[in-house]
């Protein structure tokens, strides 16, 4: 009888070990996906200013002619050329860098969401192992004893929640200039 209550103890302290490595995974996958869609949202609002930037300080062939100073023909066709095309793409990127950053957006909140239950249910069934293990003091059980940390009244999940939605709200709002720059930019040279 004693022996097979020793099993089940091994069992559960398998099963606790599994439980807390995918707990300390889920941990650091929440804090990894923050952190990159906070860089790459970035990087779009960088990639976002330039094609702004390409329609309303288009560069002029002069200023071209003026930066290559050992009369490479070549490099100059080149650069002329490349200084027209981006003008091209420039156009529906204002409106489409908006839009793949939005759907960027929802595919993070959905992740987090996600995440969220996933790293919750490691946390309870943590909680129930130790109970199975006769310590109910164990780090699952203090981390549901201890109150989240609360900053203006929300916690992690819902200050990301609020930072994702803001965050869209700019988005909107950029994709709303390019719109109003195309616009300009039609009736100007109609």
């Amino acid at each position: 009888m004693e022996n097979r209550f020793e099993n089940e103890r091994i069992v559960v302290l398998e099963e606790y070990k599994v439980v807390e490595l995918k707990w300390r995974f889920l941990q650091g996958l929440r804090y990894g996906v923050i952190a990159s869609i906070a860089t790459l949202q970035a990087s779009l609002v960088v990639a976002w200013n330039y094609m702004l930037s390409l329609i309303t300080n288009p560069t002029s062939v002069e200023e071209l002619k003026g930066s290559i100073t050992n009369g490479d023909n070549f490099a100059l066709n080149a650069m002329i050329e490349l200084a027209r095309t981006p003008n091209l793409a420039a156009y529906p990127a204002l409106i489409f860098l908006p839009l793949f950053a939005v759907a960027l957006l929802v595919a993070t909140q959905t992740l987090e969401e996600r995440l969220q239950d996933m790293y919750s249910a490691c946390s309870e069934r943590g909680r129930e192992l130790e109970w199975l293990l006769g310590n109910p003091h164990g780090v699952f059980s203090r981390l549901h004893q201890l109150k989240r940390k609360k900053f203006l009244g929300m916690d992690h999940t819902q200050a990301f929640k609020i930072v994702v939605y803001f965050t869209g709200i700019m988005w909107l709002a950029l994709m709303g200039m390019g719109i109003y720059a195309l616009v300009i930019t039609w009736t100007k040279t109609s």
